[in-house]
């Protein structure tokens, strides 16, 4: 994903780990993860990792799609997307 390392390389306080194996360590580590997904069915998995390693969560409808309130998980819309994320590293 030569867009996602362009970021990782551009912004100081961005890390982009590509492929991991387990990826539960880089989500307890993160000051916030995301799941900008705009399709997609059914309740995704990585979304419940991401919480259930103590993350909080900024994801899209879609991407919260199938998993009930949680108090770490921040679902807006893709426009409110970008402002919310803003918002919680602030």
């Amino acid at each position: 994903r030569p867009l996602l390392k362009l970021i990782g390389k551009c912004i100081s306080n961005v890390h982009v780990a590509g492929a991991v194996s387990d990826p539960t360590l880089a989500f307890q580590k993160a000051d916030l993860s995301v799941a900008p997904l705009l399709y997609g069915a059914g309740v995704k998995i990585k979304v419940l990792q991401m919480l259930e390693a103590g993350a909080t969560v900024v994801a899209t409808e879609v991407g919260a799609e199938g998993i009930e309130s949680h108090k770490k998980l921040h679902i807006v819309n893709k426009t409110q997307f970008g402002k919310k994320i803003l918002e919680l590293l602030d």
